[in-house]
């Protein structure tokens, strides 16, 4: 038995695809206008806080889509394109997948995302039908709304990595690989989560490739921040930094000539070093 942990970043592909084939399909052809405006919505926009209240089971619109995707789970789901792709990729065995999913702050964000959360839970063993290789079971699946994700790059790239690396620290030792879904979700913010990939023990990461349209698998390779940048960040922790500290950051091209120390410098070393 194989234990494997996916930190999955999670995107509006699931509205965005109901809202595609939607007249083609019976059960969603009195939400099309509904689910085209929410696939459009801005943060905050009326539309976007109708999606954030229909994001519960007890909704009509929420059990319909939560039956769309049942029905075809990787044509609907981005993510779980990916998902099951990746499984379909490992070799015959038992696997046992925790699952988190990482959503960003909006509200149809978050109302794709607790439809994922309950479909995946419904699938105590992965069905034949879904992969072609070894059995798989799903131990548990979460779903954490990640506050400024897909708002503000800085803050909310910030606030990603401290919630996967608690996340990553809290399976540590209970799983036997982490892997990153990273097909979701805004390509920016997760693509700084790749960079971060090896730094917190991670051992792959995987998505659907825009062109190929396959799982592409990118390993990562263990990585840990020497010296002199491991004393400078730990410094800038401090608000200690030198002359000479803010040379090295010149050199090694953390920081421009004459920049000063910013904020998210200080923020990145508090989450990696402590």
């Amino acid at each position: 038995m194989f234990r494997i942990l996916h930190v999955t970043t999670t995107g509006t592909s699931l509205v965005r695809n109901a809202s595609s084939f939607c007249r083609s399909l019976p059960d969603l052809s009195e939400y099309c206008s509904l689910l085209d405006s929410w696939f459009k919505a801005t943060p905050d926009s009326s539309e976007d806080i109708e999606a954030a209240r229909n994001a519960i089971p007890g909704s009509r619109v929420f059990n319909v889509l939560l039956g769309v995707l049942a029905s075809d789970p990787r044509r609907f789901s981005a993510e779980l394109n990916a998902f099951f792709g990746y499984l379909n990729k490992l070799s015959s065995g038992v696997y046992r997948h925790s699952i988190v999913l990482f959503t960003t702050d909006t509200g149809v964000g978050w109302f794709c995302t607790r439809v994922l959360e309950e479909f995946l839970k419904t699938l105590k063993e992965v069905p034949d039908v879904y992969t072609t290789s070894g059995k798989h079971y799903i131990d548990s699946v979460e779903s954490i709304r990640v506050e400024m994700f897909g708002r503000d790059f800085s803050k909310g790239s910030l606030n990603l990595l401290v919630n996967v690396k608690k996340t990553v620290k809290k399976y540590w030792g209970q799983v036997d690989e982490v892997v990153f879904n990273l097909t979701g979700g805004f390509k920016p913010e997760t693509g700084f989560l790749l960079l971060a990939a090896g730094l917190l023990g991670v051992s792959r990461v995987y998505y659907i490739h825009e062109y190929m349209r396959e799982v592409v698998e990118i390993p990562v390779f263990p990585l840990t921040i020497g010296e002199p940048i491991k004393s400078v960040l730990e410094k800038s922790i401090c608000g200690k930094l030198t002359p000479l500290d803010y040379k090295v950051l010149i050199e090694y091209k953390i920081l421009r000539p004459g920049e000063k120390e910013p904020v998210w410098l200080r923020k990145i070393a508090e989450i990696l070093l402590t």
